[in-house]
């Protein structure tokens, strides 16, 4: 974050990221506002906010789109006073990426062990949610709150979110038991989370959570500590 607010001062018009979205997460801070434009070299586990902008893992390909760019405009949300670009959240998703930093290995196998060691020890708060169209309390096991549409690995939790719509997707997930979440999983990555039972969404501009005590919150898939209100 520091580099490529330094880069921006300088300024350059163009900084690149490369790595996975945590990485983009880091980056983009110096961008936000500014005149300089994001770019994005795919390098991580999961590579959600690549994906969803259709940027090549590959990194010769990825490369080759710096010769001659599409520059576009696109939200950021924020969360715990800090932007992220592609998706922040509480819950099981929020303690899967805490489980997931102690992995020495990187990838989809890890963080479906990582989910699932998770699934079995986490148990979901009560949360009250405050929002323009209206309020709920709840006890989730997720809440996704989503500018674009997938985690990563093509791992869909938003299937209508858009980057550039003006609005998040706040994407609900209610406790359920182990056997319906093996039977469904195949769902996240056929884009068909909206159909399972239990499941809903609203789009908003702006949402406060309150919770009973600060937990873990991950911000672009990287976990850190969250205030009780958010």
């Amino acid at each position: 974050a520091r580099l490529s607010r330094e880069a921006v001062a300088q300024g350059f018009e163009l900084v690149a990221a490369v790595g996975g979205d945590g990485t983009v997460n880091e980056v983009g801070q110096g961008t936000v506002g500014t005149t300089a434009a994001l770019a994005v070299i795919p390098a991580g586990s999961g590579n959600g906010f690549a994906r969803t902008l259709g940027i090549p893992l590959d990194h010769r390909a990825a490369l080759r789109l710096l010769l001659a760019p599409e520059i576009i405009a696109m939200d950021a949300g924020t969360i715990n006073s800090r932007y992220f670009f592609n998706m922040a959240g509480i819950g099981l998703d929020a303690a899967i990426s805490k489980s997931f930093e102690q992995y020495s290995r990187r990838g989809l196998l890890a963080y479906f062990l990582a989910g699932t060691k998770t699934f079995f020890t986490y148990k979901p708060a009560l949360v009250s949610m405050r929002y323009g169209g209206g309020q709920l309390s709840c006890s989730p096991l997720v809440v996704s709150i989503a500018n674009g549409p997938q985690y990563g690995s093509g791992a869909i939790i938003a299937p209508r979110a858009r980057v550039d719509d003006g609005m998040l997707d706040v994407c609900i997930l209610e406790k359920l038991p182990a056997w319906r979440a093996a039977a469904n999983v195949y769902r996240l990555f056929a884009g068909t989370i909206d159909r399972m039972k239990g499941y809903r969404s609203f789009q908003t501009s702006a949402l406060t959570i309150e919770r009973p005590e600060p937990g873990v919150i991950h911000v672009d898939g990287e976990p850190c500590m969250g205030e009780a209100r958010l």
